[in-house]
């Protein structure tokens, strides 16, 4: 049962609510002379009741959020689909206003950011200015020996498989790379050898000096275990056999 002040809540509420439907018209004009000649003093009112409001009105909004997400969710994508043509149009009209305009370092025509195209950018970012530039090694000849056939034998001698994520070439629909562990072109041999997939190989190249001080290393003590070679000639520092 429902006490008397209670009773009094709800009437209130049931009264503003017929009252407001009966002189909906009346009273949206009067809300909207007012917000014109008050402008101002609403705005500054209701910045100073957000301000401290703020922390009831996010648990609410959040409240409402969770009881209604799907509802929500499904009234968002829908209307983002319905408004797609204005959402692209709107974003490129505030990119064109809030954007700087500079120059493109390579030309010096108008750009948005340091490159007006991707012909300019491929000539920024080539050369010593790539962050992976490692002085010009991939122009470096390869020695006699690095054959179709030559690589056709590491591969068969490491099953056709990655020796880092173990992986089967018919997995990727390609070949397997085959990696010079020291990092030296014209030191062909099956020991100094092995098949890594296009990712890691990649991974394995641009690491910098890790190449050196982890990789190989690596790749010569699991080669010595599985094929029994014997890297014991080579000088090494104590320090990179460790890690």
């Amino acid at each position: 049962m429902m006490n008397k002040e209670e009773e009094k809540i709800i009437n209130r509420r049931e009264y503003k609510r017929d009252y407001y439907l009966k002189n909906k018209e009346r009273l949206s004009k009067l809300g909207r002379l007012r917000y014109k000649k008050d402008k101002d003093k609403i705005l500054a009112e209701n910045k100073v009741y957000r301000d401290n409001n703020k922390e009831k009105a996010d648990k609410r909004r959040a409240e409402y959020y969770e009881k209604n997400k799907k509802r929500l969710d499904a009234w968002k994508k829908q209307w983002i689909e319905e408004n797609k043509e204005k959402i692209k149009k709107q974003k490129a009209e505030w990119y064109i206003k809030n954007t700087k305009k500079n120059k493109c370092i390579i030309c010096g025509k108008t750009a948005k950011t340091k490159y007006c195209s991707i012909k300019c950018m491929g000539i920024g970012k080539s050369g010593a200015n790539n962050i992976f530039w490692l002085g010009g090694k991939s122009y470096e000849e390869y020695s006699k020996e690095w054959t179709n056939t030559f690589k056709r034998t590491i591969r068969e001698r490491d099953g056709n498989m990655c020796m880092i994520c173990n992986r089967h070439r018919d997995e990727f629909d390609m070949a397997m790379d085959v990696h010079h562990i020291d990092g030296d072109k014209q030191n062909t041999t099956v020991e100094n050898c092995i098949s890594l997939c296009h990712g890691h190989h990649m991974i394995v190249e641009k690491t910098g000096d890790k190449k050196y001080t982890f990789w190989m290393p690596h790749f010569q003590k699991m080669l010595s275990k599985i094929h029994g070679y014997d890297y014991s000639h080579l000088i090494i520092e104590k320090e990179v056999i460790k890690v």
